[in-house]
């Protein structure tokens, strides 16, 4: 199973494991609406595989864009699981 992890690319602090990238951005979102915009420039989000074999899939103001994004209608996000805030 993938898993997604939040890093921060200035402190180079992982900030998080997900189960999925619904709930990694959710963790952006929640992130910014606490410390402001200009926090979520810092994230990278990652993917990494059973295998092992991570990418990272959106970094820089994409991750806050995503987390911005308008929710499908009947879409229900499931509040964020996070291993660890930095």
């Amino acid at each position: 199973m993938a898993s997604y992890e939040l890093w921060n690319t200035t402190s180079g602090n992982l900030v998080g494991t997900f189960t999925s990238e619904t709930e990694a951005l959710e963790a952006v979102r929640q992130a910014v609406e606490t410390h402001g915009l200009g926090y979520g420039d810092a994230f990278a989000l990652g993917r990494e595989t059973s295998r092992g074999t991570s990418r990272v899939i959106a970094s820089g103001r994409d991750p806050v864009d995503r987390a911005a994004a308008p929710r499908p209608t009947g879409s229900h996000r499931k509040p964020a699981q996070r291993d660890r805030i930095a």
